[in-house]
C-alpha cells in the first residue's frame, strides 16, 4: 500500500471504532494483507471486512492527477512522520522556559500531543465542514485560523502542530500529570497548562530553584 493508503486505512479504523489509538491501528495495518486478514484479526464478519477493505482502496487517483496526488502523498508522509517522532527527543537550545520562566535548556512540547493527531484531525475536519458535532473539540477549533489561502486540512494541521518551548522538568511534569488525550482537549495552550494546580505549583516551585539543582547544566 502507498503512504496515502496506509494513512487512510488508519483513519478509517479509528473513525469507525475498530481501534482507539494510532498505535493499535498502525499495528493492524502492518499485519493484515487482505480482507481475510481483517476478518480474522478483527473478528468481524467477512462481508464487513470486505466492505472495510474497499473503503481503504476506493477513489484511486486518475493519471491526470499524478502531480497533485504525489504532492499530497509527500505531505501525508511528512505529517505521519511528525506524529510518530518522540516529542522530547532533542534539546532546542538555551532560553527561557515558557512555564517556569527559568533560563534553561529547552525542549519542544506539542500542545496537542502528536500521538493524538491521527484521531483528532478527521474529527476536526468533519466539525469544520458541519458534518459532525463539535462536542469536545471547541478549544481545538478555536485555534484554527481563518484563511482563504489554505485548505481546511492545512488549517487543521497548523492548529495541531502548535508548540511551546519548555524545560525538561516542566515537560516531564506535564506528561506525568495528564494523559495525552486530556492534554490535547483540555490543556492545549500555555495558559491552560498553568491553570492546572499541579503543573502551576510545580512551576512556582521550580522558578525558585537553582538550575543546577535539577541536573540541567
Amino acid at each position: 500500500m502507498t503512504a496515502r493508503d496506509i494513512s487512510r486505512f488508519i483513519q478509517i479504523l479509528i473513525d469507525e471504532g475498530y481501534c482507539w489509538t494510532y498505535e493499535e491501528a498502525d499495528a493492524i495495518v502492518n499485519t493484515v494483507e487482505d480482507e481475510q486478514g481483517l476478518h480474522e484479526y478483527l473478528g468481524i464478519a467477512l462481508p464487513e471486512a470486505q466492505s472495510l477493505w474497499r473503503k481503504v482502496h476506493e477513489s484511486e487517483p486518475n493519471d491526470d492527477d499524478d502531480d497533485s496526488s504525489q504532492s499530497e502523498e509527500v505531505e501525508e508522509e511528512e505529517f505521519i512522520a511528525k506524529s510518530e517522532d518522540d516529542d522530547t527527543a532533542a534539546y532546542l537550545g538555551e532560553g527561557e522556559c515558557e512555564l517556569c520562566e527559568r533560563s534553561m535548556r529547552l525542549t519542544r512540547h506539542h500542545l496537542v500531543p502528536r500521538c493524538t493527531w491521527s484521531r483528532l484531525e478527521p474529527r476536526m475536519l468533519r466539525a469544520l465542514e458541519g458534518s459532525s458535532s463539535v462536542d469536545g473539540l471547541e478549544s481545538l477549533l478555536d485555534r484554527i485560523q481563518t484563511s482563504d489561502a489554505f485548505t481546511n486540512k492545512q488549517r487543521v494541521r497548523q492548529a495541531l502542530q502548535m508548540t511551546c518551548a519548555i524545560c525538561r522538568p516542566c515537560h516531564t511534569t506535564i506528561h506525568q500529570t495528564h494523559d495525552n488525550v486530556t492534554l490535547a482537549l483540555q490543556f492545549n495552550t500555555v495558559d491552560k497548562l498553568l491553570e492546572d494546580k499541579t503543573i502551576y505549583s510545580f512551576c512556582q516551585w521550580a522558578n525558585k530553584q537553582r538550575r543546577g539543582k535539577l541536573g540541567m547544566k
